[in-house]
């Protein structure tokens, strides 16, 4: 029968290969990375936690022929509540709110290079998504594409195709 063989390696540190050999054999790779993030959870505790962010660096087909991404990676506050409930013996004293923050890691696709050297751009728009309860300045955010621009050659400064994007927030 025919098979279709799968091979996974770690090169080096943080750099994944996934390797597709087909029955002919010949073989379709993906490239990734794995971006190490601290973050750092604050409020009325700190904690340090240890993120990771998977990206998907390039893909090569059975032609050899290479596609490649790019993103901007950043950190970005995540507004929370955390409640601290007071009890005196069996009875219910308050119920306090307190204002936490997570840096929640983000990464935005923003290039996609082709192998004819055309590539497409993106960029993004923030929208806040709520406000905090405590601190009405405080909004947590999300990210949608505000433009696809098409270039065809990697040298072309005038977009051949350039397509804008607008969402409404539901109330």
């Amino acid at each position: 029968g025919k098979v279709i063989q799968f091979n996974y390696t770690n090169p080096e540190a943080n750099k994944y290969v996934l390797s597709v050999v087909s029955p002919d054999n010949t073989v379709f790779t993906i490239n990734f990375s794995r971006t190490n993030i601290n973050t750092v959870s604050s409020g009325s505790q700190t904690n340090s936690v240890h993120t990771y962010s998977y990206t998907l660096d390039s893909v090569k087909n059975q032609s050899n022929e290479i596609t490649e991404f790019e993103y901007t990676s950043f950190v970005e506050d995540y507004h929370y509540i955390r409640y601290t409930i007071l009890w005196d013996g069996n009875q219910h004293v308050a119920t306090i709110p307190q204002d936490a923050i997570y840096n929640i890691p983000r990464c935005l696709l923003t290039k996609v290079t082709y192998p004819t050297g055309s590539h497409t751009v993106y960029t993004y728009q923030k929208t806040a998504l709520h406000k905090s309860y405590i601190d009405n300045d405080k909004y947590n955010k999300f990210y949608t594409v505000s433009s696809r621009t098409f270039y065809e050659t990697a040298s072309n400064t005038n977009p051949i195709n350039r397509t804008t994007f607008e969402f409404a927030q539901a109330n």
